[in-house]
């Protein structure tokens, strides 16, 4: 449990730095000292159950260790130790909670969502360089987006640019807002070799 979300409802206004903060000891305390997962926080309106603050998906690779695994360097300051920005286990590469953020965590382009979609996806495609890949290979693109109405258009269009063979899945979740203030559009994705 834990005493950083407040409310039932997550309006954008739950401060994630700490939660992720909250998060990153619980891994370690968990013995998780070797692992460095990537991580995805997803403000959604509610959940299925009255009461219920906090969801977790998790995946895992079956014999991980016996494969290689490299993460991306993180020039993301403001993500924690254990999380990594992207990571390949494997023939799967996976990236998470991509934002339109400076190295020092600062929101770039502030509440322009198709600006946004564009930093994210250069932040992306040199995410997967380093990793060997590129946004050819993604087969799996998530996008969060503050729904103001008109948003939507704007990141397909941005996706359209740079996905101009075949497309990966998409799921888009419209959301009430995000964190920090400002924060428009946030995107993970799976990548198959």
């Amino acid at each position: 449990e834990s005493d950083v979300c407040s409310s039932d409802l997550s309006d954008g206004s739950v401060d994630e730095q700490a939660y992720l903060a909250h998060i990153a000891e619980a891994v370690r305390a968990a013995g998780g000292s070797s692992a460095h997962p990537v991580i995805t926080l997803t403000p959604i309106p509610n959940f299925y159950y009255p009461g219920m603050m906090v969801e977790i998906d998790a995946q895992a690779m079956l014999g991980h260790a016996a494969r290689p695994r490299v993460e991306t360097p993180s020039r993301l300051s403001w993500l924690p130790a254990p999380f990594a920005p992207a990571l390949r286990a494997g023939s799967m590469i996976f990236v998470g909670g991509i934002e339109a953020r400076s190295s020092d965590g600062q929101i770039r382009a502030r509440g322009n969502a198709a600006a946004q979609m564009e930093i994210a996806l250069d932040e992306l495609a040199e995410s997967l360089a380093v990793l060997g890949a590129e946004l050819a290979d993604v087969v799996k693109l998530n996008t969060y987006y503050v729904n103001d109405g008109d948003n939507w258009s704007g990141l397909a269009a941005a996706r359209a640019r740079r996905f101009t063979g075949a497309a990966p899945v998409i799921m888009d979740v419209p959301l009430p807002a995000l964190w920090p203030e400002g924060s428009a559009v946030r995107i993970e994705a799976k990548i198959g070799r």
